[in-house]
Order: C-alpha cells, then sequence, then structure tokens
C-alpha cells in the first residue's frame, strides 16, 4: 500500500473529502486501511488530530502491471484422438 501527500489541517482533509479520496493512517492499527476521506471528516476533533499528529496520508493504490500472453494458448488438436496417460495400461 503506498501512500500519497501528507493531510496536516483540515483544510486539506476537506479537500480530499470533495475529490472522493481515501486516507490512511499507518500508525494506528485501526486506521491502517484505506477509508474515504468523507467518512473521516465527520468524525471527532480529538481523533482527527491524533491521526493527523500520527501521520494522516492520502491513499494512492499501487498499479498493476498488465498480463499479456506473448503467444496464443493452444488447446490440442482440432482433431479428437484417444489419449491416455503417459504409464497408463491399455
Amino acid at each position: 500500500m503506498s501512500t500519497g501527500a501528507q493531510i496536516s489541517t483540515l483544510a486539506e482533509l476537506i479537500r480530499a473529502r470533495e475529490s472522493r479520496r481515501a486516507v490512511t493512517v499507518p500508525a494506528m492499527l485501526c486506521f491502517a486501511k484505506p477509508r474515504p476521506a468523507a467518512f473521516v471528516a465527520n468524525m471527532s476533533g480529538d481523533l482527527l488530530h491524533r491521526m493527523m499528529v500520527s501521520g494522516m496520508f492520502i491513499y494512492v493504490p499501487e498499479k498493476r502491471p498488465k498480463i499479456t500472453l506473448a503467444e496464443p494458448v493452444v488447446r490440442g488438436d482440432s482433431k479428437r484422438e484417444n489419449r491416455t496417460l503417459p504409464g497408463a495400461a491399455r
């Protein structure tokens, strides 16, 4: 999980809420996961102050690499044949 800019004021949190961002506080176990800024902005001032002092950050999701196949997958012959497993008795 990567973090973006640090939020240190209430105005920055409101700006994050208006742009529909998520925030995280890695130092606090219950807020280490991303939470919507709109949800966090409605918390009590004492809790918000502790979160900002601990380090509140905008959540930035990690980009996953796209999986591409170099060659198409071939699933066998077009003609059906009687196939047995290697080592199987006939």
